[in-house]
């Protein structure tokens, strides 16, 4: 045997292309990132014109602990849930995460 023979109707890429084109996409999503973060940022008075200050409301921090923590269990109380039913009906747990 010769070795593994090589389609030659398959073009070739070139690394470098896709070192290109990767570090493109990069950019794009940086680029993209600072300006919805500057949208975010900017007040919303500069967009209709009025000069008001309004008060900042502070966020509760004592709640972003249990709210994540209890997100966390009914992600994972419904995942073995539906693992338990498709493994009923004979289908992998894996496909739970397909769904």
């Amino acid at each position: 045997m010769s070795g593994p023979r090589v389609n030659s109707d398959v073009p070739q890429t070139r690394p470098w292309r896709v070192i290109v084109a990767y570090a493109l996409m990069l950019a794009a999503a940086a680029a993209l990132f600072f300006v919805i973060r500057a949208f975010g940022e900017s007040p919303s008075s500069a967009a209709t014109g009025t000069t008001t200050a309004q008060p900042r409301l502070q966020s509760p921090t004592g709640d972003v602990l249990f709210h994540v923590l209890l997100a966390l269990v009914a992600i994972i109380v419904t995942g073995r849930g539906l693992g338990l039913l498709f493994t009923r009906l004979g289908q992998p747990p894996v496909v739970v995460e397909e769904v």
